[in-house]
């Protein structure tokens, strides 16, 4: 398990986070489970050289892939 291991657990669960990997890519995505070292990913996203391109499915990360994480602030609802 990756150093980081704790602190997956630390992220609220369905939350916005942006994984930038140590290949140089970056994923965005709802962060709604771990398991151990592995990192679901829901409506995710890659991002790289200026393009977003969505991914089908779920995306499963090892976070020994990961060289760092940002974790988003939520959308606050739109007002009616």
């Amino acid at each position: 398990m990756s150093g980081l291991g704790w602190a997956w657990r630390r992220v609220t669960k369905a939350r916005p986070v942006v994984l930038n990997l140590k290949s140089g890519e970056a994923v965005k995505g709802l962060l709604v489970r771990t398991t151990g070292a592995l990192l679901e990913l829901r409506q995710a996203e890659t991002l790289a050289d200026g393009h977003v391109v969505p991914m089908d499915g779920t995306a499963v990360i090892d976070s020994s892939n990961v060289a760092f994480a940002q974790v988003l602030d939520a959308a606050p609802p739109p007002r009616g």
